[in-house]
Formats: C-alpha cells, sequence, structure tokens
C-alpha cells in the first residue's frame, strides 16, 4: 500500500539550473500536468509545464516527491536545503508563500527576485497585489522599495511588504510613496 502511494505522490522532473548551478526551473512530465496545475493554482488554467523552485518546494511540504531522470528524489528538506544555498531568502519566501496559500489566495512567483504575485480570487481577471518579501534586520537599499512602488503603480496593483522574523512571524505593510521636504535658509 505505501508503495503504491509513494508512486502516486510522486512527479517526474527535469532541473533546469542557471549559470551559477542554482536550480532556475524545473519542468514536469507531461502526464503530471494536471495534477501539477491543481496544486499550483495559477493565474491562467493552462498547463503547468515548469515551475518555479518556490513551487515546487510548496509540492514537496505537501507531501509529493520530485524524481529526477537521474534517479535523484528531492523531498521538502534536502529540496529547501539545496535552494537554501543559492537563494538566502528561501525560507522567508516559503513562509510567506505558504501563509498566503493558507488565506485562500493565488500566488505566483514575481517578475523580480524575492517577488510574489497575489490574487484574492482565482475568479478574478489579474493580479492584485505586487509583494516584495523581506527578512528583519536585513537591509535594503532604499531605491528597491521605490521601484517596487512604482513597478506596482505602472500594472495597477497594490504594493505591499512582506517582512519574516526570526521566529518565522510575518508582518505585511502597504509602502506608499513619499516626496522628502528640504527647509530652505
Amino acid at each position: 500500500m505505501s508503495n503504491e502511494r509513494n508512486s502516486q505522490r510522486r512527479i517526474e522532473v527535469k532541473i533546469q539550473h542557471d549559470t551559477n548551478n542554482c536550480i532556475e526551473r524545473i519542468a514536469v512530465a507531461d502526464n503530471l500536468l494536471p495534477i501539477v496545475s491543481k496544486e499550483i493554482a495559477r493565474l491562467s488554467d493552462t498547463p503547468t509545464k515548469t515551475l518555479h523552485p518556490l513551487e515546487a518546494l510548496y509540492l514537496t511540504y505537501k507531501g509529493y516527491v520530485l524524481h529526477v531522470e537521474s534517479c535523484e528524489e528531492y523531498t521538502f528538506e534536502k529540496l529547501a536545503r539545496v535552494l537554501s544555498r543559492c537563494n538566502p531568502l528561501t525560507w522567508a519566501e516559503f513562509e510567506v508563500y505558504l501563509d498566503l496559500r493558507r488565506r485562500g489566495r493565488i500566488v505566483s512567483p514575481g517578475p523580480r527576485p524575492h517577488t510574489l504575485l497575489v490574487k484574492m480570487r482565482r475568479k478574478d481577471p489579474k493580479y492584485d497585489y505586487y509583494l516584495l518579501v523581506l527578512e528583519e534586520g536585513r537591509k535594503i537599499p532604499l531605491s528597491m522599495l521605490s521601484e517596487l512602488v512604482e513597478e506596482a503603480r505602472k500594472n495597477n496593483w497594490t504594493p505591499l511588504l512582506a517582512i519574516v522574523d526570526r521566529y518565522g512571524d510575518i508582518v505585511y505593510y502597504a509602502p506608499t510613496p513619499f516626496r522628502t521636504v528640504t527647509r530652505k535658509g
């Protein structure tokens, strides 16, 4: 029984690496596209052929095992460890992704590193929020926040910051643009 269950929870994949040998995308076997698409629940109803590493981590969290052609298998713990080598914010990003999924939101990786796109409801035609994931205490340039707000404004998204503390607690903030005032004289 357990072997039958394990084979049903196994997803055949091909892993694509970037120039730094970090996992960039994970291609899913064609026969498993319906399962993966249902679990990930992206904006479109077209089958999901490739996964962002964060989406793959979510699948392994749900109990799936990623089986690579080279006979290597990735469980949640192993994949989290591998992804963390190249992206120190992997755990914080996953915490936010999981929190939003538990709240019933449709979440997809964003266009920039450490960003997510969020829809409130599946039937909505577009994304509602553009979210930047940060860790408490980690410094970032102010220009990064400015770019987030500007890019969100151009796409008619609401910008959000998700700040994850060392205990895994998440606080969401809505940044707004402001002008600095300088005194004369």
